[in-house]
C-alpha cells in the first residue's frame, strides 16, 4: 500500500502504468493483439521503461502484438503530439527529454552530476532509486558498480532464455513473471512506486504456494515470498530502503519463478519407475 500512496504523492502515473501492462497482457493472451498492443504502448509512452517487455514478445516470435505495440507508439509519440505543437515542436521536446533526462540516466556517477535534474532525479543516493546498478553502487560506492550490474543482468535474461526455451504452456505465465522482475532491476532510475509492476510475479507466486503438484515447489515458493515480505516490509524504512532491500527482494521473487519452472523440467524428463 505505501507503494501506491508514495505515487499518488508525487503525483505519479505508475498505478495508471500498473493497469495498462496488465491489461495489455491481458488482451494478448486473449487473442486480441491490437488491443493489447495499444494498451503495452500507452504505459511505455508513460514510461519508457515497460518497452522492455517487448524482448519477451520478440522471443516468442508474437510479431503481430510486438508490429501492434510499435504503431500505438509511433502514433502517440510522433502523430498525436505533432498535431498539438507541431512537428518541430514535438522533436524539440524529444530532444530536450533525452538531453535531460535520458543520456545523463545513462552516464556515470560522476558525471551526471553536472545534469539539472542531478539532485531531484538522477542522484544515486537517494534511497528510493532501487534500481541494481545504483543499489550495488550505493553499497559498495564502486565504480565498477554498473559493470557489475549489467553483468548480472544480462546473466538473468540468459538464464530466462535457457530455462524457457522448451516451455511448457503451463509455465509460460511464470516465465513472463520472471521477466517482468528482470525488467524491474533494468533501469538506472527505479523508484519504489515502480515496482507495482511485481504485482502480476506476486500473483503467480501466490497462487503456486497453494496449488502446484509438487510439495518442494510450494515449499520454495512460500519461503521467497516469506523473504520477500520481510523486504519489503524493511523498504518501508528509510534507512532499510537505502540498502535496497525492493532490489534484492525482487531478486529472490525472480529466483524462484526461475527455481519453478527450472524444476519442473527437471521433473518432466526424469523417467518415472
Amino acid at each position: 500500500i505505501w507503494l501506491l500512496t508514495s505515487a499518488l504523492q508525487h503525483g505519479q502515473t505508475t498505478p495508471v502504468l500498473l493497469w495498462l501492462v496488465i491489461a495489455g497482457l491481458a488482451y494478448q493472451a486473449r487473442g486480441r493483439e491490437l488491443v493489447g498492443g495499444a494498451c503495452l504502448a500507452g504505459a511505455i509512452l508513460l514510461k519508457v521503461t515497460p518497452v522492455l517487455l517487448l524482448a519477451y514478445f520478440v522471443w516468442r516470435k508474437r510479431w503481430r502484438f510486438v508490429g501492434a505495440t510499435l504503431a500505438a507508439v509511433t502514433v502517440g509519440a510522433l502523430v498525436l503530439p505533432a498535431a498539438v505543437y507541431g512537428w518541430q515542436g514535438n522533436l524539440a521536446h524529444w530532444h530536450k527529454w533525452i538531453s535531460r533526462v535520458a543520456a545523463p540516466a545513462t552516464q556515470s556517477e560522476s558525471d551526471r552530476e553536472s545534469a539539472a535534474l542531478y539532485e531531484t532525479l538522477l542522484n544515486p543516493n537517494m534511497n528510493n532509486n532501487q534500481s541494481l546498478q545504483t543499489v550495488l553502487w550505493r553499497l559498495t560506492g564502486s565504480p565498477k558498480a554498473r559493470v557489475v550490474a549489467t553483468a548480472a543482468l544480462a546473466a538473468m535474461a540468459g538464464i530466462i532464455a535457457w530455462v524457457g526455451w522448451r516451455r511448457r504452456a503451463d509455465n509460460e505465465l511464470i516465465i513472463l513473471g520472471a521477466v517482468i522482475a528482470w525488467a524491474a532491476l533494468v533501469p538506472p532510475v527505479a523508484w519504489s512506486h515502480h515496482f507495482m509492476v511485481l504485482l502480476l510475479p506476486l500473483t503467480v507466486l501466490v497462487f503456486l504456494a497453494g496449488h502446484d503438484p509438487t510439495p518442494a515447489n510450494r515449499l520454495l515458493v512460500r519461503s521467497a515470498l516469506a523473504v520477500y515480505t520481510i523486504c519489503f516490509a524493511a523498504a518501508a524504512a528509510t534507512a532499510w530502503r537505502w540498502r535496497g532491500m525492493l532490489c534484492w527482494g525482487t531478486i529472490v521473487l525472480w529466483a524462484a519463478l526461475i527455481a519453478v519452472v527450472a524444476r519442473r523440467g527437471r521433473q518432466l524428463s526424469t523417467p518415472g519407475p
